[in-house]
């Protein structure tokens, strides 16, 4: 085109083949002890919560008092693009860690600096807690596939994993089943009504 032999970039017309990457990296459960053993408070109550709620970064960090009800046991989360609220269900360790946040009375936010506004990013924090602690290859989304992942392997079906991290697509959802099936075979493997059968058989002609 630079030269004039061409009117038109024909390159643009390719289409790019779609890239299938299953591969979603989160945390064990020894992973996540040290994490929190190498994080600071501020960053620890965020860490529980992050592994608990699959709530965003940003969603956590722009979280403000009135949006906890520990009547109901929810976070009331409002999308200010829409209005619509989500509910987030709070279970104990989430519940206990909000409580020993000290509350601040200047502001309504739960993480807040010295401005009483929610910090902008908590980046370099939690690179000095993964350093730390060890481990590689994760970033704070880590945590929100942690949740989701772990929800999977516990044998939560899809449509609730979807529900609780707010998925529009099913699709994205869908990252998750390998870890569904894996723990679904478990199950599966543990029955053996024809290998039982079989012992009895040879129990009962042994016994004869």
């Amino acid at each position: 085109m630079e030269w004039g032999i061409l009117a038109e970039n024909i390159g643009t017309k390719v289409k790019l083949l779609k890239v299938q990457n299953q591969s979603l990296r989160y945390l064990s459960g020894e992973e996540l002890k040290s994490l929190l053993g190498a994080a600071s408070c501020y960053l620890k109550s965020l860490i529980i919560l992050a592994v608990n709620t699959g709530l965003r970064k940003s969603e956590l960090l722009g979280l403000k008092w009135p949006d906890l009800n520990f009547r109901t046991g929810y976070i009331e989360l409002l999308d200010q693009k829409n209005g619509d609220v989500s509910y987030i269900p709070m279970n104990d360790e989430v519940k206990e860690a909000l409580r020993k946040i000290p509350r601040r009375l200047d502001s309504e936010y739960i993480f807040c600096t010295k401005n009483r506004q929610p910090p902008k990013d908590i980046k370099y924090h939690f690179l000095k807690a993964l350093e730390k602690s060890g481990i590689a290859h994760c970033n704070f989304h880590s945590l929100r596939h942690t949740f989701a992942s772990h929800m999977a392997m516990s044998g939560v079906d899809l449509s609730t994993i979807r529900e609780l991290m707010r998925h529009k697509s099913y699709a994205m959802t869908l990252r998750y089943a390998h870890l569904s099936s894996q723990h679904t075979k478990k199950a599966v493997d543990t029955l053996s009504f024809f290998h039982s059968e079989k012992e009895k058989e040879q129990s009962e002609s042994s016994g004869s």
